[in-house]
């Protein structure tokens, strides 16, 4: 079976905050340069050609049958399928608008791209705020992309849609849970505050990488977080609750966020996660629990008393690779038990 059924990489990797626009993008099978691909966007949003596919590839999905879906993806290849598509849903969630917005003074690179090129800023549009980048452009392609601004709003409502689409064709699967789930998956529940998009965001990067390490080794790490797949008007405290008593390791996110009413000095954890977590200590018991805290922000001894004397793994927002090398230690340690 075909990847592209399941996602289709190119549009989510454009979206990416902070992205050279020098590399390439992959797009059935082929390699397109910057200004291809923005045209094929462009194509896609004026209806004459469509780089998604999903309706079609849709169709031949549900014409395959469960059937053949299960001989033709293991529980791990599913799995990986259902990560991806978590994480472009979440870029796509923090984006608001893709704008080409302003020419720029013509800077003096080594590398220099043949033939007529404009160098052009690109505005990402962003809950959290804007972001430009700058990037290379044929002159021929940017007079086709002027006045497409709204549209590109269009092109990311529609592929929000078709991501959560897919993502509950996977999940509603009867057999799923049968597919996924065997002796060598652990399933961990990550409890994450709105109000800190940086700490949430860099605590799911590292755990994306840390389920390919895993697949390396062998094994499966799915990561379940919120409400996301589950279907209708849940709800939603005890389909929380249930998460959590379904997993195998609970992963908490107990930086500070909430300053107190009367002591600005005194800052707490989401409450939301502080509930999560009390649940989780109750069902699972403390041993199958992970609370991350940056110590760059603010000291251990400002957590609250009761979950400080608690073995905390703490990481810092310059070290990555420190905190995906802490929390498969702290995996492997609990799976052993």
């Amino acid at each position: 079976m075909n990847e592209e059924i399941f996602f289709n990489d190119v549009f989510a990797e454009l979206l990416k905050n902070n992205k050279s626009f020098s590399i390439e993008y992959h797009h059935q099978n082929r390699r397109y340069k910057e200004d291809e691909f923005i045209e094929l966007i462009i194509d896609s949003v004026n209806g004459k050609k469509s780089i998604w596919q999903f309706k079609s590839e849709i169709n031949k999905l549900i014409k395959l049958g469960l059937q053949s879906l299960t001989e033709v993806l293991d529980g791990s290849a599913l799995q990986d399928k259902l990560n991806l598509l978590e994480y472009f849903r979440e870029e796509f969630d923090e984006l608001k608008g893709y704008v080409i917005s302003e020419e720029v003074s013509y800077p003096e690179f080594e590398d220099e791209p043949a033939g007529k090129y404009t160098f052009f800023r690109f505005r990402d549009y962003t809950i959290s705020g804007t972001i430009d980048n700058d990037g290379y452009l044929k002159d021929s392609i940017l007079k086709k992309a002027q006045g497409y601004s709204k549209a590109w709003l269009e092109v990311i409502d529609e592929g929000k849609a078709k991501i959560d689409f897919m993502i509950n064709q996977i999940e509603l699967l009867p057999q799923s849970k049968k597919l996924i789930k065997d002796v060598n998956t652990i399933n961990l529940f990550f409890s994450w505050q709105s109000d800190n998009d940086i700490e949430r965001k860099f605590i799911r990067k590292s755990l994306s990488m840390v389920v390919q390490v895993f697949k390396k080794a062998g094994k499966t790490l799915i990561i379940d977080s919120d409400m996301r797949d589950v279907p209708g008007s849940q709800d939603i405290p005890n389909t929380l609750f249930k998460k959590i008593e379904d997993c195998d390791i609970f992963l908490a996110d107990v930086n500070l966020v909430f300053g107190s009413l009367f002591r600005d000095s005194v800052f707490s954890p989401n409450p939301n996660v502080l509930i999560e977590l009390g649940y989780a200590a109750a069902k699972k018991g403390w041993e199958n629990i992970i609370m991350a805290y940056n110590v760059d922000k603010r000291k251990i001894e400002e957590l609250p008393f009761d979950i400080r004397q608690r073995s905390i793994l703490w990481y810092n927002s310059e070290n990555i690779d420190d905190l995906n090398r802490k929390i498969i230690h702290a995996i492997k340690k609990i799976s052993k038990q």
